[in-house]
């Protein structure tokens, strides 16, 4: 059988990998006990090293011709090893690597050849359709600044430009917000990272804990899906069923669900809670409640379908069905 009739075989089954049209970027590699220097280039044509599709399809080929010597010649041998520079490994050929390579970088750019974001990994297993990293440490540009990302573990997905993150990870903003998890989509194109899994937020006074989250470092946003709890210096917890939406740009949290706000003063539940935040200090300034409003101090309850808490001078207003409950002083103590 020649090269070219292997050929005509094997390209309709192996295809070079396609990134999404509207991304591209280079990137350094790195081999073999000798590293060698070259070039990652992605783009509208797909994702090979050296910049060249007809190096990638030659790659590809031995690859090819390679197990289909070896399931010719044994029929025992279930899996190849394809690590480069390293002792002999054994993987299935369902998750067998094109490539084992280390310092591993990709970067992206947007039209006009600005950079939008930058991937690195300690080492990398390129396959058909991921790339899987570790010690991942990722960047994205916005025009609001940078946001940095980093985690023990990750894939980018060649397919849809996603990168998943596991174990550790970490995302910082230059806006000073910092969010960890043990798990974290990154989707460059949509400017948004996402998780299910249990979540910390903290920036300055204010720590936020929940499960499940949506962030747009873009527009300063932040979701937490459910079992919200919220600290804030110096003396303020907030609980919620959820969700919460955060908004640093606007220095506005809303709660929703089953809300308790506490503090020294006393506490207020509702179906919805606003809270508004004095821009310099970041602390509280204002508390709207909405829906089956409840506000209890020592003895003494308020109910409302509305109220108004001012934290600085420390007044309420009730709106809408207000009532007011007050306990004489002998029965409280």
């Amino acid at each position: 059988m020649t090269f070219d009739s292997i050929s005509a075989i094997i390209n309709p089954l192996i295809p070079l990998p396609e990134f999404p049209p509207r991304q591209g970027g280079v990137g350094e590699w790195h081999s073999g006990t000798s590293p060698q220097k070259g070039r990652i280039q992605f783009g509208p044509h797909g994702f090979y090293p050296w910049g060249s599709r007809k190096m990638a399809r030659k790659i590809l080929y031995s690859l090819a011709i390679g197990l289909f010597l070896v399931g010719c010649g044994s029929k025992k041998e279930k899996a190849v090893s394809l690590s480069q520079g390293s002792p002999s490994e054994k993987i299935e050929n369902s998750s067998a690597p094109l490539q084992k390579i280390s310092t591993f970088s990709l970067e992206g750019y947007a039209q006009g050849g600005k950079k939008r974001w930058q991937v690195e990994g300690e080492s990398a297993d390129v396959l058909e359709d991921v790339v899987k990293l570790d010690k991942v440490v990722a960047e994205t540009y916005t025009d609001q600044g940078k946001v940095d990302l980093k985690s023990d573990k990750g894939e980018y997905d060649k397919k849809n430009g996603k990168v998943h993150l596991e174990d550790n990870v970490v995302v910082t903003t230059s806006e000073g917000v910092k969010l960890t998890t043990e798990r974290l989509t990154w989707d460059a194109q949509k400017e948004q990272v996402s998780t299910d899994k249990e979540v910390v937020i903290e920036k300055e006074n204010l720590i936020a804990q929940g499960k499940g989250a949506l962030a747009f470092p873009q527009t300063k946003k932040v979701k937490l899906n459910e079992a919200v709890r919220v600290e804030i210096k110096p003396a303020t917890t907030i609980t919620c069923s959820g969700p919460l939406d955060l908004d640093y740009g606007k220095n506005i949290a809303i709660f929703y669900d089953n809300v308790e706000v506490e503090d020294e003063r006393g506490r207020i539940l509702a179906d919805k809670i606003e809270v508004y935040f004095e821009p310099q200090t970041r602390r509280i300034d204002r508390i709207f409640a909405y829906g089956n409003v409840r506000i209890m101090q020592a003895e003494n309850t308020a109910y409302a379908d509305e109220a108004v808490y001012n934290s600085i001078s420390g007044k309420v207003t009730l709106k809408g069905n207000p009532k007011l409950v007050i306990y004489p002083e002998s029965k409280s103590q």
